[in-house]
């Protein structure tokens, strides 16, 4: 199940977000909520959710000083900006802080769930990702001593292709 924190100022947007999210339909679960960015950071301290849906202006901290020191920290979750300011140069902060989408206020119901939807859609395939990456390193984990046996075997009978000799043994680009 994704973990899903709202930051924003805006009581009613947080309470409306949090009502119109269809939670089961993308298999998701409420992280919690702040009001500014302060709170934010220790919310996502805390709970580590796996998406962050944030406003840029808010009182104590604002939503991209949030994204910096989250970053900073290795905090790795997704981001999703929703604000009611189109302003380029906090777009273009925004991306150096790597988010996934930047959506200006208001945004309707069919909108913010398939954004949802497609920021879930890049964690399932970043999760897959990982698995198939830590199953070819359990792979290589246990075929590397009969492949360095085969090596050793090969050059003690004279058998090693002289490609390993005199170390070409690298595919050439």
């Amino acid at each position: 199940m994704w973990k899903i924190a709202i930051i924003d100022d805006e009581r009613h947007v947080l309470q409306g977000m949090k009502r119109v999210i269809p939670w089961d339909e993308l298999n998701a679960q409420w992280a919690g909520e702040a009001l500014n960015g302060e709170d934010g950071l220790d919310l996502i301290r805390e709970t580590q959710p796996d998406i962050v849906i944030t406003d840029i202006y808010m009182p104590v901290m604002n939503g991209l000083d949030m994204m910096e020191q989250l970053r900073k920290e290795g905090f790795n979750g997704k981001i999703i900006i929703l604000s009611g300011y189109s302003d380029f140069e906090h777009a273009r902060q925004a991306l150096r802080h790597n988010v996934s989408d930047y959506v200006s206020k208001p945004i309707s119901v069919p909108t913010l769930k398939s954004i949802i939807g497609k920021v879930i859609q890049e964690l399932v395939e970043e999760e897959e990702k990982r698995v198939r990456q830590g199953e070819l390193e359990h792979k290589l984990m246990l075929y590397e001593p009969f492949i360095e046996k085969e090596w050793v075997r090969s050059a003690a009978v004279g058998t090693l292709d002289s490609s390993y000799q005199n170390g070409s043994h690298l595919p050439q680009p």
